[in-house]
């Protein structure tokens, strides 16, 4: 989701602060979604916290209804979850500032605040992202985990419904890619520059590496959907609705 239009997701319990950020960041084209606990968030993050990259930036309070939002920074940052996370606090003492920083976040922002300072920060931090992608030297992604579903994208082994199986060099680049960009509808061209670089096939070859990829992650296949002529996308909801 690399455009103007940013995905927000807002981690608060203020009612009337939350309200407000959503009128200012719909005004803007943009669009929000807001969680009130750890428990909604996680809910709303998933296993690994692999739903976080549907969002472009996510803004977290510290002081949470079920805990600290400290805990979830450091749990996200453990995943190597490459997401701008810029804390909205009025925990503002110099201590929390630095606390929030070194666990990983892209920027701390005391209440009250202005803001046209906190769209400017927003803006600022999903540009660094932008231009850092690619070449960022924070960890890769190691492990993938659905339902039932492990990847070991390192190893390229996996475990399906407690059947164990080996994905090759290609369906493991394939799945990785389509994991990294949930809700995104990856073109096959694409698809092949991510995975075969340099090297020539042609579009009608991608379809088969497909198709033995969601043989292998069988039964969650519906992970993978084809978007007819269009290109390909993981989404989650298709495993819960043909469940």
């Amino acid at each position: 989701m690399i455009n103007n239009k940013y995905k927000i997701l807002i981690i608060d319990d203020d009612d009337l602060l939350s309200d407000g950020l959503i009128r200012v960041f719909e005004a803007e084209g943009w669009q929000a979604r807001r969680v009130c606990s750890l428990n909604e968030a996680a809910a709303c993050l998933g296993d690994n916290f692999i739903s976080a990259y549907n969002f472009d930036v996510i803004i977290l309070d510290i002081v949470l209804p079920d805990g600290l939002g400290f805990d979830l920074l450091k749990s996200m940052r453990a995943f190597a979850v490459n997401v701008p996370v810029i804390v909205l606090s009025s925990q503002n003492k110099e201590t929390d500032r630095v606390a929030g920083l070194e666990l990983g976040a892209d920027d701390y922002v005391s209440k009250p605040f202005s803001l046209l300072e906190l769209k400017s920060r927003i803006k600022a931090v999903v540009k660094r992202y932008v231009n850092n992608r690619g070449a960022s030297n924070k960890k890769p992604l190691k492990k993938f985990k659905f339902k039932k579903l492990e990847v070991d994208f390192e190893s390229g082994k996996i475990v399906s419904n407690g059947r164990k199986n080996q994905l090759s060099y290609t369906e493991l680049a394939l799945f990785k890619t389509l994991v990294m960009n949930p809700g995104r509808v990856i073109a096959g061209e694409e698809l092949i520059d991510i995975v075969w670089k340099n090297n020539i096939i042609e579009s009608n070859g991608l379809p088969p590496h497909i198709s033995r990829l969601r043989k292998k992650i069988a039964p969650y296949e519906t992970l993978i959907v084809n978007i007819s002529k269009i290109g390909y996308t993981i989404n989650f909801e298709a495993v819960e609705t043909s469940s």
